[in-house]
């Protein structure tokens, strides 16, 4: 079972296979008053607000290793948060302009990889598999022509549809 969290108007649901580590972090980590353990489901409820939600998040992630699965309570559907690494251009997660060079590519990931890569830092390693999968789309030429088509077809479908640029088409 993989960790997930459900969102309800009020509450949050913490749904995880067992992990003393775990249990104790989130004892320490949430007041008494925004906790509480439900026994017949085997599950945490916390008070719903967007502290404890991102908190939620960083516990799971720190003792199981993965993201969890978050959604809402009357259905399978995922929540999106505040701020989606996804929508970020693969230009942007590497730190180079839309016309580097392959040399200029390959010193800025090295570089990043250095500094995030999980054995050697404590940074987000979800951070750091979003940069090794924006070098290998723009390290090989045709994967990244079609990024780059694929991008452009992007802003204007959504300028065909609504009438709207983005200020900057490096947000895609």
């Amino acid at each position: 079972m993989s960790p997930h969290i459900i969102l309800d108007k009020e509450t949050l649901t913490i749904v995880t296979p067992y992990n003393r580590l775990f249990v104790t972090a989130l004892k320490k980590s949430f007041l008494p008053q925004e906790r509480k353990f439900d026994f017949t489901r085997k599950v945490w409820t916390i008070t719903r607000s967007e502290t404890n939600l991102e908190l939620a998040k960083k516990l799971i992630q720190r003792y199981y290793q993965v993201p969890p699965q978050v959604f809402t309570k009357d259905g399978n559907i995922p929540v999106t948060s505040t701020f989606e690494l996804d929508t970020t251009s693969k230009y942007t997660i590497l730190g180079v302009d839309e016309n580097a060079s392959q040399a200029e590519i390959k010193k800025a990931f090295y570089r990043q990889a250095k500094e995030l890569h999980p054995d050697t830092s404590e940074a987000d390693s979800q951070y750091f598999i979003l940069l090794k999968d924006a070098y290998d789309t723009l390290k090989h030429p045709q994967k990244r022509a079609r990024y780059d088509k694929a991008r452009q077809l992007m802003i204007g479908n959504l300028e065909k549809q609504t009438g709207f640029r983005p200020p900057n088409p490096s947000f895609f």
